[in-house]
């Protein structure tokens, strides 16, 4: 996978997460959309990053706290109401779909959606370790990504531990070593939050197999192809 991602659908042209930003990136030929799930309280995936609605609606509540029914009538920031992960799969049709699993808990629900969508080309990411190794177990074939912040000998540790097929990192994390290792180990690489097209263009030739993700496709896809 070396590809421009759009984080959060294109968190930099509309709201975050949301069917616009989703689909403004498609429209741009972004190749990979990644977006956040959470967990409501009757095991339903929305698409959200934080663990309550404020970002997104300007409202306190808590995802977990409400079954789906209490919450897909909310109006957000934008106007419109939020996504199901089933809705985004709908959307991005032959585009690629990165999911960030945000909540423990939550590898059944997945693993249900994606059986009814058996051809769309997905990726699961996470910064949680026991919920991809559970994944893994559940869904030997599915492509698992471990996300890290601070520590990349970490990530690749964790990677060839479960038996992952790539890493996400912050941009500034990664080193020439680093990356040397992770490929050495036959991971893919995807660095976010890249912003800058001279960044990503300097990013590229450190890293030429590493995918960027961006909120704003709007700047580098025209690169999506380095």
């Amino acid at each position: 996978m070396k590809q421009i991602i759009g984080h959060r659908g294109a968190a930099g042209l509309g709201l975050e997460n949301s069917v616009s930003a989703i689909k403004q990136a498609l429209a741009l030929g972004t190749s990979i959309i990644e977006i956040d799930v959470r967990l409501t309280r009757d095991n339903k995936l929305v698409v959200c990053h934080d663990v309550d609605l404020v970002t997104m609606a300007g409202n306190t509540s808590k995802i977990g706290d409400h079954d789906w029914s209490a919450l897909k009538g909310l109006t957000l920031r934008d106007g419109s109401n939020l996504l199901l992960l089933e809705d985004v799969l709908k959307l991005v049709g032959k585009s690629g779909l990165i999911i960030e699993a945000k909540d423990n808990d939550c590898e059944a629900a997945i693993v249900s959606v994606l059986d009814a969508f058996p051809n769309t080309k997905v990726w699961v990411a996470s910064f949680r370790q026991s919920l991809l190794e559970n994944l893994r177990r559940l869904r030997p074939k599915l492509p698992l990504y471990y996300l890290e912040h601070t520590k990349w000998l970490e990530a690749i540790q964790v990677a060839k531990r479960y038996k992952l097929q790539g890493i996400g990192l912050n941009f500034w994390l990664l080193n020439p070593f680093g990356y040397f290792q992770a490929r050495r180990a036959g991971l893919d690489v995807y660095l976010y939050t890249v912003n800058s097209r001279f960044l990503a263009w300097f990013l590229h030739i450190l890293y030429p197999r590493a995918s960027i993700c961006t909120d704003y496709p709007d700047r580098l896809v025209k690169r999506r192809s380095i």
